[in-house]
C-alpha cells in the first residue's frame, strides 16, 4: 500500500467512527423523546429556555396540566352530549385521523 492509500484509510476509519459515535446516542435519545412522555416533558422544559425559535417553539407547546385541561374538557363535553351525537361526532374525528393517516 501506498502511503496515500494508508491516510485516505485511516481518514474513512476517523470519519466513521465519529458518525457512529454521533449517530447511536442521538438515535437513542430520539426514541427515548418519542417513546417517553415524562422524559418528553423534561426535554421540552428545559428547551423552553433556548434562545430563537426554539426556545419559542417549546414556549408554544402545550404543558401536561394543559394536555390534561383539555382531556377533561373533551370528556365533560361528551359526558353532557347526547348518546347519539357522542358517537357520531367520535366517528367524524375517527374517519378525518384515519383520512390524515392514509394521506401521508
Amino acid at each position: 500500500m501506498t502511503k496515500e492509500k494508508k491516510s485516505s484509510n485511516k481518514i474513512i476509519s476517523i470519519i466513521i467512527i465519529i458518525f457512529l459515535v454521533l449517530t447511536i446516542p442521538i438515535g437513542v435519545l430520539a426514541t427515548i423523546y418519542y417513546k417517553v412522555d415524562s422524559f418528553r416533558m423534561l426535554v421540552n422544559n428545559h428547551l423552553k429556555d433556548a434562545p430563537g425559535f426554539v426556545g419559542e417553539y417549546f414556549n408554544s407547546y402545550p404543558t401536561e396540566e394543559e394536555i390534561e385541561a383539555k382531556k377533561t374538557f373533551l370528556i365533560e363535553y361528551f359526558n353532557e352530549i347526547d348518546i347519539n351525537n357522542a358517537a357520531d361526532k367520535l366517528y367524524i374525528i375517527k374517519k378525518m385521523i384515519t383520512n390524515f393517516i392514509m394521506t401521508l
